[in-house]
């Protein structure tokens, strides 16, 4: 899809994705592609990611995914769409005991706009 600033480009002007582990919240196209660009090769739904399984329809679904370049190498993560297919929510979880501390403050900070 071409970097964050283009994965960003599937989700609604007003998406909302979601990290119940790191229990952070973002909003908004923008702010989206900003926190992909600050966190995707650091989360383990992100850089390094594969689709394991994928079930859903027209209105959304989830997918389980793996990375087993992380120490949290599965998770799953559900996602929402609008009539047009772009997402209005994305709602990721996967096993916050797999990682230290430090892992989880710089993760979460992440989310946190400059």
């Amino acid at each position: 899809v071409g970097g964050a600033g283009g994965v960003a480009n599937v989700f609604a002007e007003d998406a909302t994705p979601e990290d119940m582990t790191l229990r952070t919240r973002i909003r908004g196209q923008l702010a989206i592609s900003r926190y992909l660009a600050r966190a995707a090769a650091s989360l383990p739904y992100g850089a390094g990611s594969t689709v394991r399984r994928l079930h859903g329809g027209d209105l959304g679904g989830g997918y389980a995914w793996a990375n087993a370049g992380h120490p949290a190498a599965r998770g799953i993560t559900a996602l929402e769409l609008d009539e047009t297919g772009l997402i209005t929510s994305m709602t990721a979880l996967w096993d916050g005991s797999l990682v230290d501390d430090q892992y989880y403050s710089v993760a979460v900070s992440f989310a946190r706009e400059p």
